[in-house]
């Protein structure tokens, strides 16, 4: 069982654990895969100080992810793979994203986080509505909501009024899905005259995978009687949930034990590293 921690790790701590991780992973790519190191040779990872030598890193563009399909730039044997996801190649080839167990446990982990950091518990029910397949959002759902005990309503995408009448007759606390996917129930409650607050028990919507306005969160809360969460990810970084706001609601919160955040100026390609200045 998932086990939140009490405690967030000191900025020095963290700072050399991102520094050692960003050195381990250099390390696996030029020992895995040579054209994927051949991308990265302006930097040694023995040369690695801090997380502000991502800079030095070369950019990797979508087009040079899009030239990698399927697997030019995995860094493991294939027979490691246990699940693949993938981008939805509306503007371009698809970028496939294997897994290995021990990215599957990382996504868990993560997920565990973000939903935690909603609020979920081990009593809660949480309905999961983005689909179960080539998108990673039904998946990643399931796998944070397993490892803290929630129980799981996998109905996916669509059936809006099976997903309504789950809603009430299962206790549906928490309901994941898609930013827009809100606009719908709300349309056909309305149409049928089922009213959230009254025939539900939701108290949580933790939403994503789209831009979503400050006046649509209101009149989904508004709408539905939820506090909602902000949550981000992509096919790029294994899957959502790699941050989400907390109950403040004043921007999200990136795990940066997992990831590094660098933050670019298109014109004159600026760039600083979140956590490395500005603090």
């Amino acid at each position: 069982m998932y086990q939140a921690e009490l405690e967030s790790l000191p900025r020095s701590k963290l700072q050399a654990l991102q520094a050692e991780r960003l050195r381990a992973t250099l390390r696996r790519i030029y020992a895995s895969n040579s054209t994927y190191a051949g991308h990265l040779t302006r930097v040694d990872p023995d040369d690695v100080r801090g997380v502000d030598d991502i800079r030095r890193l070369p950019f990797l563009t979508k087009e040079t992810l899009r030239q990698a399909y399927p697997f030019k730039l995995v860094c493991a044997p294939q027979s490691e793979f246990t699940r693949m996801h993938m981008s939805s190649g509306t503007t371009g080839t698809p970028i496939i994203c294997p897994h290995t167990q021990r990215d599957v446990a990382q996504w868990t982990e993560i997920m565990a986080r973000c939903l935690t950091a909603a609020g979920v518990t081990r009593d809660d029910v949480i309905q999961i509505t983005p689909s179960f397949g080539l998108f990673n959002g039904g998946f990643g759902f399931h796998y944070g909501a397993s490892a803290i005990g929630a129980m799981i309503i996998p109905i996916g995408a669509g059936r809006t009024q099976l997903q309504l009448q789950f809603m009430h007759d299962l206790g549906t606390t928490i309901l994941a899905g898609i930013a827009s996917y809100p606009l719908r129930l709300m349309e056909v409650a309305e149409q049928q005259g089922f009213d959230f607050k009254r025939d539900t028990r939701l108290r949580v919507g933790i939403f994503g995978a789209e831009i979503w306005s400050d006046e649509l969160r209101k009149r989904i809360e508004s709408s539905m009687g939820v506090e909602s969460f902000d949550i981000i990810g992509m096919t790029e970084t294994a899957g959502v949930g790699m941050g989400i706001d907390c109950r403040m609601h004043d921007g999200i919160h990136i795990w940066e034990d997992h990831y590094l955040v660098e933050i670019v100026e298109p014109a004159s390609r600026w760039r600083t590293v979140i956590g490395a200045n500005w603090w």
